[in-house]
Order: C-alpha cells, then structure tokens, then sequence
C-alpha cells in the first residue's frame, strides 16, 4: 500500500490528530493556520486507500466581540483509477497530491479563512475543534466509527488565540 510506504501509517500506529494551537494570521477577513499533527492510523488510512473520502470539520466559536460559531469542511480523498489524492477546504476549493504524505501534510498547513467573520479584532476569542465527521462517512462505516477506537479522529477543543 502507498500509506504503509510513505511511512503514515503500519498496524503498529495508532491514529492521533492533534491540534497544537491556532495562529491569527488575518483579522479582515479573519485567517487562521490551525497547527496540526495528523496520523490517520491504518483503519482510516486503508479506507482512504480504497476511496472512502474522509471528511474534517473544523468548528470555530467566538466569544468576543459577539458570540458566533463558524465551521468549514476539509475532505481528504483518493482516486484509484487516477492514483490521486485531494484535500478539499471548504470555499477554497481542491488541491491535488501525487503522495499520501504529501495529503496530509496539506492539511497539517491549512490556511483557514472566514469571510463570514467580518468584525474579528485584536479581542477576538472563542475555541476550535477539529474532528473527523462521522455522518459523512459510507453507511457501513458510520456504526464502528462511533465505537471503535481507529476512529476517534477528534483534536478536542483549544483555546483561541492560545
């Protein structure tokens, strides 16, 4: 398999994504660089590697100036016949990989913008969470993915800015 040898993922790993802070990179419109560490773990990276797209979503709730919840999707596929991977970013569009590492690594460095916030200051603050979206996963998969630990795809929440 192309994941085991890139190195993301063996039986021996198990999956973690962690979300280590969030930089501000603008206020107008509000831009932010989630700092990531994504290991899909061998369940979830051997779906990706039979075409199950994996989708993201990544909530941002604001406390000050007014309170708002904001969310994008991020999806992450991979097209067998084509030998291509894809990171979608909601209203950003699709960027394409020839590696798996690649892929992630594409998410890990995610340039989030929030045109919809459009009165983030300085005192702007709340928290984000990124989490695998469990509903957006195939039928067969949606039940194990509840309770199977290769599936808790989930950074909890972290405080923004940290």
């Amino acid at each position: 398999m192309l994941l085991a040898q890139a190195g993301l993922s063996t039986p021996a790993t198990a999956q973690r994504l962690a979300l280590e802070g969030v930089e501000l990179i603008s206020t107008t419109p509000l831009m932010l660089a989630p700092q990531l560490t994504v290991d899909l773990g061998p369940r979830a990276a051997a779906a990706l590697e039979a075409g199950v797209a994996l989708n993201f979503l990544l909530e941002l709730e604001l406390q000050a100036p007014q309170r708002l919840r904001v969310t994008r999707h991020l999806g992450l596929r991979y097209s067998p016949l084509l030998q291509r991977y894809e990171l979608d970013i909601e209203g950003q569009g699709v960027r394409g990989y020839d590696f798996p590492s690649a892929l992630l690594a594409g998410l890990e460095r995610a340039l989030l913008v929030f045109p919809e916030v459009s009165d983030c200051t300085a005192a702007c603050s709340g928290r984000v969470r990124l989490q695998l979206d469990r509903s957006r996963l195939p039928a067969p998969l949606r039940l194990p993915s509840l309770f199977e630990a290769d599936w808790q795809l989930d950074s909890g929440w972290r405080p923004f800015p940290p």
